[in-house]
């Protein structure tokens, strides 16, 4: 699934099953975009979503640098990255970044 924003100029990848979701994004315009999106569909399905459960991760496994204080903002507290102990697990699928997560698993 592929969700546009108005001026089409942004695209955001989701994968969804049940209440998970992954959502990838890009760089911090699409996080802004991400939020705003998430805004509207809350406003409208008086739904929420919990960013207290929410664990951000580096696809490219790279630790998140500029991006911890705008994840913060959102509330957005949990990091997860190569240097991770463990594989992040995605309805029970592991997400490895590191050869350690590999072992772990």
């Amino acid at each position: 699934m592929t969700l546009h924003t108005i001026s089409n100029t942004l695209s955001t990848k989701v994968l969804a099953y049940a209440d998970d979701l992954i959502i990838f994004l890009n760089d911090l315009q699409g996080l802004h975009e991400m939020k705003r999106l998430i805004t509207v569909y809350n406003n409208a399905s008086n739904a929420k979503i919990n960013f207290d459960s929410t664990i951000a991760f580096s696809a490219s496994g790279l630790p998140p640098s500029t991006r911890t204080s705008a994840l913060y903002s959102y509330g957005i507290t949990r990091w997860h990255d190569r240097r991770s102990p463990e594989p992040l697990t995605y309805l029970c699928y592991p997400l490895i970044l590191s050869s350690a997560q590999m072992a772990f698993f």
